[in-house]
């Protein structure tokens, strides 16, 4: 009975693979267009709120909180959560851009093996 199965199970995989082949650059479409809206509003964003994180801290170790010694520590402890989240934040997308121009998919381009010489 589950030899059954597994025959179906193949036999849809193999006739399903022309839809997974042809589905390749909608998917890749797909998946630029996600990385693009992450990388030109979501990180920029996060940076943003990173920074204020930073200037908040600032501002509330020497101007807020002056004059207690509590108010300043807190105020440093923010300031240094904030440049601590700016910092991987920022190596995150480095890495992330690195291997997206690497792998040549922000490009539009599909990668195409040595061996196809009609892939684009």
């Amino acid at each position: 009975m589950q030899k059954r199965y597994l025959y179906t199970i193949a036999l849809a995989t193999v006739l399903s693979l022309p839809s997974f082949v042809s589905a390749q650059t909608t998917v890749a479409t797909y998946l630029t267009l996600i990385g693009s809206f992450l990388s030109n509003y979501v990180i920029p964003l996060i940076v943003a709120i990173a920074v204020l994180f930073f200037f908040w801290g600032i501002t509330k170790s020497f101007i807020i909180s002056g004059a207690s010694e509590e108010g300043r520590e807190e105020g440093k402890r923010i300031a240094l959560w904030g440049i601590l989240a700016l910092v991987f934040i920022l190596s995150l997308w480095g890495i992330t851009n690195v291997v997206i121009s690497g792998f040549g998919i922000g490009d539009g381009r599909i990668i195409c093996p040595d061996y196809m010489p009609n892939c684009n």
